[in-house]
């Protein structure tokens, strides 16, 4: 009986602190209202791109995506460089003639 008692308590204190670790992000982590853009713009880095994947965006305006770039998986880093670099300047053309 007091192993079953054991259990349950480790548990409930185990959800009681996952739950108050949620609530509590905004109040540990609070995000400036100014920096809101920036940030949302990293979690989507995190949460909805692979390391096989990468985007082109403003230096700027992080909100403004040009575009995502797929890289081959087993390309070397000097290949994702090249790939990237000339997305870079193609954008960077189009961007200079405006």
């Amino acid at each position: 009986m007091t192993s079953k008692f054991a259990k349950y308590a480790v548990l409930t204190l185990f959800l009681a602190a996952a739950n108050l670790s949620v609530a509590g992000n905004e109040v540990l982590f609070p995000t400036p209202k100014a920096l809101e853009r920036d940030v949302n713009f990293w979690v989507s880095i995190f949460t909805e791109y692979s390391t096989s994947e990468g985007v082109l965006h403003d230096n700027r305006n992080l909100a403004v995506v040009y575009e995502k770039i797929v890289l081959p998986e087993n390309a070397s880093r000097r290949t994702r460089n090249r790939l990237s670099k000339a997305r870079r300047e193609y954008y960077q053309k189009i961007l200079r003639a405006l």
